[in-house]
């Protein structure tokens, strides 16, 4: 199994979907790391800014909507690659490096979405 150069952050206010999320990229030999508060995102990676070369999310995560934070997260390192989920419809964003997704996603679109993402980070 392949080894990714750079990490995933996967941010989403439900432990269980992060949980799962985090398990199906692992087993993939991605190397994710999770959290729940987006503020707590955001602190960590002003202090590690090449961490991340992608980042999934949910759009509602408290204490901002996930449009917001993308902002935020594209004003620290705009090089980060974002998709954003979300069970609306009418999202509208003017951030660059955000593709927006339609929940539900089944794990294996998920997974065709990261790979499309990471797959020019590969460690041989």
């Amino acid at each position: 199994m392949p080894l990714y150069a750079k990490s995933i952050a996967i941010i989403d206010d439900e432990q269980d979907i992060l949980n799962l999320f985090l398990e199906v990229l692992e087993d993939e030999g991605y190397q994710p790391t999770g959290f729940t508060n987006p503020v707590s995102f955001l602190e960590y990676v002003k202090q590690h800014k090449d961490e991340f070369d992608f980042v999934i999310l949910d759009y509602r995560i408290s204490p901002m909507e996930g449009d917001e934070f993308a902002n935020k997260v594209y004003e620290i390192n705009p090089e980060i690659k974002m998709v954003l989920l979300t069970v609306y419809s009418d999202i509208v964003t003017h951030t660059r490096n955000l593709e927006v997704i339609k929940k539900p996603i089944n794990l294996h679109h998920l997974l065709d979405i990261v790979k499309r993402y990471m797959n020019r980070s590969v460690v041989n």
